[in-house]
């Protein structure tokens, strides 16, 4: 930015030269890191953490199943990927898609996942790594398109960009890492959903800034900020 006659004039800044050995470092890092499929993902999640023990039947009681945790992990592949019982069941072919959708009904709950979300994040904030790149005292918000069935509840038509759907809203910390989400209309200013990302993060990270675009923007959400204070 510069002043021109006592007026601002703001300008696009000049592209920085990129580093001669970015090339060879993309290449180096590239070479080090091994495909890794989802499922071994969560498989290696499970084994560190034991997060299936926070699944279980509605009823409070011990699960009766045998060998409960595959059929866990294979639930949350199927429905944290949007594949579905019966696509996840045509790929694994070791479950039945009804054996899926069984878990999902009958032993998992919203607060159930978060909780495990709760732990992978405070386990996550362990790590030395995060550390360098912020502080977990700053996080940003912002909304996400997903397409939907035209036919259902939640779905809207997008002005912006256009089609079906609904937003997925998004509050991320500055160590890297998404501390809370949720499922909004498009229609609805996102900024009634801002402060919920403070409000039920109940992780060990608990930024005291939120950053966010023109959609999180409000005057009556800048007022109720300061009771967070």
């Amino acid at each position: 930015m510069r002043i021109e006659n006592g007026e601002p004039i703001l300008t696009k800044g000049t592209k920085k030269q990129e580093s001669p050995q970015l090339a060879k470092l993309e290449q180096l890092i590239s070479e080090k890191l091994e495909h890794v499929s989802i499922l071994d993902v969560l498989a290696d999640s499970e084994y560190w953490l034991n997060w299936t023990r926070l699944l279980g039947p509605l009823s409070g009681h011990d699960a009766k199943l045998e060998n409960p945790k595959p059929r866990y992990v294979a639930t949350v592949f199927a429905y944290g990927c949007g594949l579905g019982p019966s696509q996840t069941a045509r790929s694994l072919k070791i479950i039945d898609r009804r054996q899926i959708a069984w878990i999902n009904q009958r032993h998992v709950t919203e607060e159930m996942l978060d909780r495990i979300i709760t732990e992978i994040i405070n386990k996550y904030n362990k790590f030395a790594l995060p550390k360098i790149w912020g502080s977990g005292k700053s996080a940003s918000a912002d909304g996400t398109k997903w397409d939907l069935y035209e036919q259902n509840l939640l779905s809207e038509y997008h002005i912006r960009y256009g089609g079906y759907g609904g937003l997925g809203y998004y509050h991320v910390s500055d160590t890297y890492i998404a501390l809370f989400s949720h499922f909004i209309p498009c229609g609805v200013w996102e900024a009634v959903y801002i402060l919920d990302g403070l409000l039920k993060n109940e992780s060990d990270i608990q930024p005291d800034t939120l950053h966010a675009d023109t959609q999180g923007q409000s005057t009556p959400v800048f007022g109720l900020a300061i009771c967070l204070a």
